[in-house]
């Protein structure tokens, strides 16, 4: 369970912060236009990889704080979400 929070970016059109309570696999299937309707563009693209950097993330029950989330794509949508420092 995660809990994301990015903070707004006028450069991207963001237009307030976005907070969503996630399960691992809620994003799983969701294509790349929805993924940048909720966070804009990404900050770090590696290959089939979108990276969102100044993320507020946090890992429940452990209550660890992670600052990047990672979308997997394949044929355009979401096949794993992961989250790093």
């Amino acid at each position: 369970f995660l809990m994301i929070r990015r903070p707004p970016r006028s450069t991207q059109g963001v237009s307030s912060a976005r907070q969503m309570c996630i399960r691992d696999r809620v994003y799983q299937g969701s294509n790349f236009t929805a993924i940048q309707q909720y966070f804009g563009q990404p900050d770090i693209v590696r290959g089939a990889w979108w990276g969102y950097r100044g993320m507020n993330i946090t890992d429940y029950p452990s209550t660890r704080h992670y600052t990047v989330a990672w979308f997997g794509f394949q044929n355009g949508a979401v096949t794993s979400v992961r989250i790093d420092n």
